[in-house]
């Protein structure tokens, strides 16, 4: 997930993240549905991860990158199924990162520019009912360090966002007996 490899696996969540000897000191993890595989470099259809899982980077355009793939570690566990079926689902999803983490910045390239629009009149309207990812994550009493953790992983700016290995550093994992 760090660029070593030449391919990206496209739908990261909950259904397709296996883990072996979960009990043991050296649980293995393992990632399935290996027909979400793509090409690192040179693909062009940038919108095939699932709204839910979704980086930033993605919805203004970019091609899928191992950042992006941080970001949906990060979002495993609380993905977005209660929008209104009449709403963009994309603009939704967007929405939904302002709430939770904050502003998205956008390339003003046209063929985006009616999402964000549409996630900021949400926001803006008061429609998407979430508070911030720390007051989401204190209603499930997520220990702080955990919070810390998500936070990381879901930093908005991929060039920033922690790789697999990084992440793997994280005070709160190290900690975890």
């Amino acid at each position: 997930m760090d660029g070593h490899f030449t391919a990206l696996h496209t739908d990261i969540n909950p259904n397709n993240v296996l883990v072996s000897k979960a009990d043991s000191p050296n649980p293995i993890v393992k990632l399935a549905d290996l027909g979400a595989i793509i090409p690192s470099e040179g693909f062009d259809d940038f919108r095939l991860h699932g709204v839910e899982i979704r980086a930033p980077e993605i919805w203004k355009g970019m091609l899928p990158r191992p950042p992006c793939q941080m970001w949906s570690v990060g979002v495993t566990d609380r993905r977005v199924q209660e929008f209104p079926l009449e709403v963009n689902k994309s603009a939704w999803a967007i929405g939904k990162i302002i709430k939770l983490i904050g502003s998205v910045k956008r390339d003003e390239d046209p063929k985006y520019q009616l999402e964000f629009d549409l996630a900021e009149l949400f926001v803006n309207q008061g429609l998407i009912k979430v508070g911030t990812l720390e007051e989401e994550l204190a209603k499930v009493n997520a220990p702080e360090g955990c919070v810390d953790f998500i936070h990381h992983l879901l930093t908005i700016d991929d060039k920033t966002r922690p790789t697999a290995e990084q992440a793997l550093q994280h005070p709160w994992l190290r900690n975890l007996d």
